[in-house]
């Protein structure tokens, strides 16, 4: 293949943490190659493997994914949080080394368009606008898949945040961020969310998200 340019190695690489064990470089290559072509919105003219190289930390349970190109690399940010094989969800991020004032301007129009939710992947980044809702008055202890049961019975999720005070922890801060992959359920949602009785003198509380700061700024900014 053509010559790839060592100075842009950092901008082409990928973290990817969590891994499960006993996994190898050749799974990983094809499990990730196989996302990829899944999740393209506009199929390649080309059959060129988007995966350069793989390199795995066994001990620590990560790897870093090497790309063709770095704007197929910034588009794999989105496959943060896909499941290996039914084994466990992966962390996936820039590494260490990326020096974003060092790496080549990519026109956002460049960036390949991957459809995570073909993949069954659910973001962790719940984007601000209309459609992100807050939902306070969980349970501390409610893990991340009992609260995602809960969201789910109103649709399909897109993406999910549970607020803890570190990722690792066992216990939330109680509050969390969602946003349903169909914009329609997010009314519905909040009317059947909001109130909810969880018991043990637990209530939840449901909202579009910029409702409450929206609602402040104007009132502040009325006469009195």
């Amino acid at each position: 293949f053509a010559a790839v340019p060592q100075q842009t190695r950092h901008a082409r690489r990928l973290y990817i943490g969590h891994l499960p064990p006993n996994v190898t470089e050749a799974e990983l290559h094809s499990f990730f190659r196989q996302a990829i072509e899944q999740a393209l919105v506009a199929k390649p003219t080309d059959d060129e493997d988007p995966i350069l190289s793989v390199y795995i930390n066994h001990e620590r349970r990560f790897c870093f994914l090497e790309f063709r190109t770095v704007e197929m690399a910034t588009a794999c940010l989105a496959l943060d949080g896909i499941n290996i094989h039914g084994k466990g969800k992966v962390k996936v991020k820039r590494p260490n080394d990326y020096n974003p004032a060092m790496a080549p301007k990519v026109h956002p129009s460049a960036i390949p368009q991957l459809d995570v939710s073909k993949l069954g992947i659910i973001s962790g980044t719940v984007e601000d606008g209309p459609n992100k809702v807050f939902i306070g008055g969980l349970h501390y202890h409610l893990t991340e898949d009992q609260v995602l049961e809960l969201l789910q019975a109103f649709g399909k999720v897109k993406a999910f945040h549970l607020v803890k005070n570190e990722p690792d922890s066992l216990t939330s801060k109680g509050y969390c961020f969602v946003e349903y992959a169909d914009p329609s359920v997010t009314p519905v949602a909040v009317i059947g969310l909001n109130g909810m009785d969880l018991g043990g003198g637990k209530q939840l509380t449901a909202r579009v998200a910029g409702e409450r700061t929206a609602t402040m700024a104007t009132s502040a900014a009325a006469p009195a």
